[in-house]
């Protein structure tokens, strides 16, 4: 009887100690559309005044969608942000287009780390992705949760259709 107490509270220990040494991930954000694909990490994304919004220089049509997100967040924050050409450091926002089959033309992805790495086949996917970041980032005081996107619509270009028919307006 004695082996057995020792035993069920050695289990009860070591299930208490694990729950609590196991880092919660961040779940899926709650953004319209919805994303098709997150991976939760642990932590968030913290944007501050030196955060910059950092686009190629190869890449010049870009350069509207970094300045769009910057004044963007600046109106909904009151944090202004930088927007650059070049490189990206550690702690900025990086959109870059790139070749993914899998996301199509309004599609993109997404990282957010230590900084934010955003990867689009067009200028118009590059778009939806700050969009979501900025809905994502009003949710949570101007943050952003550590995780990876996939986002890419079902059908060839996004829309949205509201049914007055169904819907008293």
């Amino acid at each position: 009887m004695k082996n057995r107490f020792l035993f069920l509270l050695t289990v009860l220990v070591l299930s208490m100690s694990a729950h609590v040494f196991a880092a919660e991930k961040n779940v899926k954000p709650f953004v319209i559309p919805e994303l098709r694909e997150w991976k939760g990490a642990t932590g968030e994304f913290t944007i501050t005044e030196a955060t910059r919004v950092v686009y190629p220089a190869k890449q010049q049509e870009l350069a509207d969608v970094a300045k769009l997100f910057a004044e963007d967040y600046k109106k909904m924050f009151g944090i202004e942000l930088q927007v650059a050409e070049g490189k990206a450091k550690k702690g900025d926002i990086s959109i870059t287009i790139g070749k993914n089959k899998k996301v199509g033309d309004e599609g993109y992805t997404a990282s957010i780390a230590n900084d934010v790495k955003i990867n689009a086949n067009t200028v118009r996917g590059a778009i939806w992705a700050t969009r979501t970041l900025l809905q994502i980032a009003e949710q949570n005081g101007g943050k952003l949760p550590k995780g990876s996107i996939v986002d890419y619509p079902d059908y060839e270009m996004r829309s949205f259709m509201l049914d007055c028919g169904r819907k008293f307006i």
